[in-house]
């Protein structure tokens, strides 16, 4: 017997161990309340990566970096050692986001590159780095553009470990562990 207004016409006995689309309650048999809600496949959300997602992740990677420290002296490490009234309740609210935002992008590079990988996109940017200097296209005595540089990098690096299990998804086909829908 299927069930009436779902989308999906699924036999009872299956939908008991899996409804199709919503909150399935049997109050007394033989009633059964069904409560549709909208059903979002997993797979939507991965297969929607493309370049515009990397920069999306990128920006916010920059915005994360910039806003914790920045030799422009705006920065939220410069607020909190320049303050003469000792921290707010405001100060304390803008570290707890960056801490958040710290915590989500360190923590899914990790998950992402893992320690091998991140020493190899490390050794990559930093490579890089070391060869704009070495060619003089940035000046050694500089040290502002460095210290912007070397903040390029850790955002370049982060924004890496949020993308990558995307992009080995699609050079390779292979899925990560924890993103296998358990059944």
């Amino acid at each position: 017997m299927p069930l009436r207004g779902c989308p999906d016409t699924t036999p009872i006995h299956q939908a008991l161990s899996h409804p199709p689309c919503g909150v399935l309650t049997i109050a007394d048999p033989p009633f059964i309340i069904f409560i549709p809600t909208r059903h979002v496949s997993r797979s939507m959300a991965r297969s929607t990566f493309n370049f515009i997602s990397f920069l999306i992740r990128l920006v916010f990677a920059v915005i994360l970096v910039y806003a914790s420290y920045n030799p422009s002296h705006y920065s939220f490490y410069h607020w909190v050692t320049g303050a003469q009234a000792g921290l707010d309740p405001l100060m304390i609210f803008c570290g707890v986001v960056l801490v958040i935002g710290w915590s989500v992008y360190i923590r899914a590079t990790l998950r992402s590159l893992g320690p091998i990988g991140l020493i190899l996109a490390t050794a990559f940017f930093g490579s890089m780095v070391w060869l704009i200097l070495d060619w003089g296209e940035v000046p050694m005595n500089n040290d502002a553009l460095i210290g912007y540089l070397v903040l390029g990098v850790c955002s370049a690096i982060l924004a890496v470990g949020m993308s990558w299990s995307h992009v080995r998804r699609r050079l390779s086909g292979q899925a990560d562990v924890d993103e296998i829908e358990e059944g």
